[in-house]
Order: C-alpha cells, then structure tokens, then sequence
C-alpha cells in the first residue's frame, strides 16, 4: 500500500500510529504497478512517465532481466504540484534504482539500461542497477545503504521521506491498460 504524503509532500519515512519497529511501517512500502497508475497518473507528464517506466520495464524483460525488484523514488513520489519552492512544478522523470538477478546468458547487452544518460532520454527514468548475484562485498552493502540514506531524505531540505518498492516479477499488463485508458479519455486520477 502507498502510504498518503505527509504535511511536507513526501510520503512518509515511517507511518504514523503504527509500531515503528515493524518492518511494513517503514519505508520502502511495497507497491503494485496498478497502484502506481492508481496513485500517480494524475496528469498528462506523470502519465507519460509511468508510460516511459513501464515501457523500462518491459525492455528489462525483454533483456532477460525479470527476476528482482526496483526501488523508486525522486520528485515523481513527491507532491511537488503543491511545492510552492519549486521552479517546475511537475516532475521530469522518475528515478529507479533495479535490484536484479542477471539473465543467464551473462552479458553486458543490458548495461546502457543502468545509464541515466541513455535511459533517461528514451524511458524518463533516472535508471541504475545492482545485481543481487554479486557475492556480498563491503563494497555492495556500501552501495546499497548509499542508495537507501540519499532516499530517505529530501534533498531540498534534508527532511525524512519514503520510497517505493516494486518487485521485477509484477505483472504490468492491467496497470499499462489502465494508464492507456486514462490517456486517452484525458481524466487524470
């Protein structure tokens, strides 16, 4: 479940009201891509974003990488149209960190899909990736706990926030129907 954003605009680090010890209170929250659709395509530059991400996704797939999960975050998980400090007041792209097992056909053929230079362009994603395969290094866990401590904090402000969580596996085929529908009636959520 996506959590409602707090007074700041950002979803919220840990829940209100709930055993903060508890892994579902906090962040990441684990989230379906019909929720995503359901929660964010809210106007025509978040539609096409989520349209640009699932369009990421079923090219990961296509590349062989369908097992893992992705956390996702940045200004498209911020209620920046009600950000009275921001120059744009939409997002520009969304930001994806994917966790995934490589395909068994080891190659760097899926390597541009981690450059935010190139995904960015073609997908509107801020795009990197961590394979889970790699054995655990002091370097790894660095990594990953760099990822999770710059998420956790608006960088504007340096408030707490959450982010999102969303397995590779997910089936995206409802939530892309729905998006389309959405898009094209021209009613946003």
């Amino acid at each position: 479940m996506i959590p409602e954003w707090n007074r700041d605009g950002a979803l919220p680090h840990i829940l209100a009201g709930v055993d903060a010890r508890s892994r579902d209170s906090r962040s990441p929250y684990k989230a379906s891509p019909i929720e995503l659709v359901d929660r964010f395509a809210t106007s025509p530059i978040r539609s096409e974003i989520l349209q640009g991400f699932f369009n990421y996704r079923a090219d990961l797939n296509s590349l062989g990488i369908e097992r893992g999960f992705q956390w996702i975050n940045g200004s498209f998980v911020e209620n920046v149209e009600e950000d009275e400090d921001r120059e744009s007041q939409s997002p520009g792209d969304i930001d994806v960190v994917t966790f995934f097992y490589p395909p068994n056909t080891h190659n760097s053929a899926y390597s541009h899909m981690f450059d935010p230079r190139r995904a960015k362009p073609t997908y509107r994603v801020d795009a990197y990736g961590i394979e889970l395969a790699t054995p655990l290094t002091p370097e790894l866990v660095r990594l990953i706990s760099y990822w999770h401590s710059m998420w956790s904090y608006r960088r504007n402000d340096h408030l707490p926030k959450g982010f999102l969580w969303m397995d590779l596996e997910e089936e995206d085929t409802i939530a892309r129907q729905t998006l389309e529908d959405i898009m094209s009636e021209g009613v946003w959520r």
